[in-house]
């Protein structure tokens, strides 16, 4: 039988409600911030042990899109402002390309040099 691993990181499965939604804990807890639910557990006791009985009948995973949108729409803006910041200050773009690395680290999702390069031109662009 092959070894249940979890959807998003491919590591191994051990625990019942886990291997039920086909995600271990530490990515739930991330997923979860982005807005899926996931179903809660039912429990029995059997023989004096407590033992996993399923998911309640919720439906399939759902994902709160709307509060996905928004956190997304809000992380642009911060960007956006960066980016417009150095601009009205009368600074240079590299400058911008500098703090837009910067904060995409600080908030652990590092992008590439030439990911940021695009996106300050852009918005350097579209303020002109």
């Amino acid at each position: 039988m092959k070894t249940p691993v979890c959807s998003r990181c491919k590591r191994p499965l051990s625990d019942p409600y886990s291997i039920a939604v086909g995600m271990g804990p530490e990515c739930r807890g991330g997923a979860a911030k982005s807005g899926v639910k996931f179903p809660k557990a039912r429990w029995r006791v059997s023989r004096g042990r407590v033992v996993f009985d399923g998911l309640e009948k919720a439906g399939p995973l759902t994902v709160n899109t709307e509060g996905g949108r928004q956190k997304a729409e809000r992380a642009a803006d911060e960007k956006r402002e960066i980016v417009l910041r150095v601009k009205r200050g009368g600074r240079k773009p590299n400058e911008a390309v500098g703090l837009l690395m910067d904060y995409m680290r600080e908030k652990d999702s590092p992008m590439p040099r030439s990911w940021c390069e695009e996106f300050v031109q852009k918005v350097w662009k579209e303020e002109a």
